[in-house]
C-alpha cells in the first residue's frame, strides 16, 4: 500500500484476483468475524445453606456451577496437520488450505468452559470488639481456551501473548483442561480486634488505649501450567506442521504433575530430555521427538505450579484530640513473613529457562500512615 499524500492506490490492487479469490504474488492477511458469530452467554445454578448460631456467629456452606457457552477466540483457521510439510520435503513458507492467503484470522465461538465450586464460611459479627470471616473453597474450572487473544487478560505463566489458536483446529476438545486461573483450593481469614481500653486517664491513657489490629491471611494451592513448545519446525517443534509454533509434545513417563519444591521451581522442575529424549531435533537432522504432521498427546495445563501463602496485619492505633479532630496512626506489613511465593514456571520447551521459576510476587512491604479524621 502506498501511503503518500494524496493517495495513490497501490498497483497491486490493480490486476484481476487469483481464482482463490487472492492477489497473484502476494500473501493476503485477513482479519474479521467469522459469519454467524452468536452471542456467548453462561449459565449458572447454586445451592447454599446458611445458619447463624451462638448469637453473633454464622456458618453456610455453598454449592456453586457455571457454564460458559459459546466463548469468543481468535482463531488461525486457513492451517491443518502438516500444512508446510509433504512426504519428500517441508517448505519455510506455509502452503495454507488457501495458498494465496497467509493466516485468516476470525472471532469464533469455539470456546467453552465449565466451574464446579465448594464454599464454607464461618464468620462472626463484631461484638467484644472482634469479628472475623474465614472461608474455605474447593473449586474446578475447565475450559479449552482461558483467553482467546481478545482481552488484557494476563498471567504469570509467561507463555499467554503466544496464544495464536487451540493446537489442533480438526480438534479444540484436545485442548479441553484446567483453566489458566484453576485454584483447587484456596482458604482466607480477615478479622478485627479492638484492643480492650485501659482504666487509665491523662497522657497514659492516651499511649495505651486506642489499639486496633487487624489481620489478613491467603493461603491457596497451584495454579496450572502447560508445556508446550513455540519454536519453529525448523528447530525442531511445531510438531504437526500446521506453521501455528504452539504444540504440546507427548506425555512423558515417570514425571511428577506436582507436589515439587521451591528449589525445584527455581532449578527447574524438568528437562527438555523428560519430554524429547533426544532433544529437541529439526526434522532434517534426526527423528522428532513426536512424529512430524502430527499433535503431541500432553494434555492442556497438566502440570500445577507453587502455591501461594501471604500474611497481611496492620495495627492502627486511634488518638483524640478533642470532640472534632482524631489522630490515627497506621502501620500495614504486606507478607509478613517475607514468604517467597514464586510464579508458574516457564513452560516453553525452546526457552533456555524451561521449567523455571523466574520472577515471585512482591516480598515484605512495611508502610507508616498517619490520618487526621475531623
Amino acid at each position: 500500500m502506498n501511503y503518500t499524500f494524496p493517495f495513490q492506490p497501490s498497483p497491486d490492487f490493480k490486476a484481476p484476483v487469483s481464482p482463490s479469490g487472492g492477489i497473484e504474488g502476494t500473501k493476503v492477511f485477513p482479519e474479521g468475524v467469522l459469519p454467524g458469530l452468536k452471542t456467548a452467554y453462561a449459565e449458572q445454578w447454586f445451592i447454599g445453606i446458611q445458619r447463624e448460631f451462638a448469637r453473633n456467629y454464622g456458618v453456610s456452606v455453598n454449592y456453586v456451577g457455571t457454564r460458559g457457552l459459546r466463548n469468543y477466540t481468535r482463531e488461525d483457521y486457513n492451517r491443518f496437520d502438516g500444512d508446510i510439510c509433504s512426504l519428500t520435503s517441508c517448505d519455510f513458507v506455509a502452503d495454507n488450505i488457501n495458498p494465496d492467503f497467509g493466516q485468516i484470522t476470525y472471532v469464533s465461538n469455539e470456546g467453552y468452559s465449565i466451574y464446579h465450586g465448594f464454599n464454607a464460611q464461618l464468620r462472626k459479627t463484631f461484638s467484644s470488639g472482634v469479628n472475623f470471616v474465614a472461608n474455605y473453597t474447593f473449586g474446578k474450572v475447565l475450559d479449552n481456551v482461558t483467553e482467546g487473544g481478545l482481552g488484557d487478560y494476563s498471567n504469570v505463566n509467561g507463555y499467554a501473548s503466544l496464544y495464536a489458536g487451540v493446537q489442533d483446529l480438526n480438534n479444540i476438545h484436545g485442548d479441553y483442561g484446567p483453566s489458566e486461573f484453576d485454584v483447587r483450593h484456596r482458604f482466607t481469614f480477615s478479622g478485627t480486634w479492638d484492643i480492650p481500653k485501659f482504666h487509665f486517664e491523662g497522657v497514659a491513657g492516651k499511649v495505651l488505649n486506642g489499639w486496633q489490629l487487624n489481620g489478613i491471611v491467603s493461603l491457596q494451592s497451584g495454579r496450572p501450567f502447560d508445556v508446550f513448545c513455540a519454536l519453529a519446525y525448523y528447530q525442531g517443534c511445531d510438531f504437526n506442521m500446521d506453521s501455528l509454533p504452539y504444540d504440546r509434545p507427548n506425555t512423558p513417563t515417570g514425571v511428577p504433575r506436582s507436589g515439587f519444591s521451591e528449589k525445584q521451581f527455581i532449578q527447574g522442575v524438568f528437562t527438555v530430555e523428560d519430554f524429547c529424549p533426544n532433544g529437541l531435533v529439526p526434522f532434517y537432522l534426526g527423528t522428532p521427538c513426536v512424529p512430524l504432521a502430527t499433535s503431541g498427546n500432553l494434555s492442556r495445563n497438566a502440570f500445577r505450579g507453587p502455591a501461594f501463602q501471604d500474611v497481611d496485619i496492620s495495627i492502627f492505633k486511634n488518638t483524640p484530640v478533642n470532640e472534632r479532630l482524631n489522630v490515627q496512626f497506621r502501620a500495614e506489613m504486606f507478607n509478613l513473613f517475607n514468604t517467597t511465593n514464586l510464579y508458574n514456571p516457564n513452560g516453553n520447551l525452546g526457552s533456555t529457562f524451561f521449567a523455571r521459576s523466574t520472577a515471585a510476587f512482591a516480598s515484605r512491604q512495611i508502610q507508616f500512615g498517619l490520618k487526621l479524621l475531623f
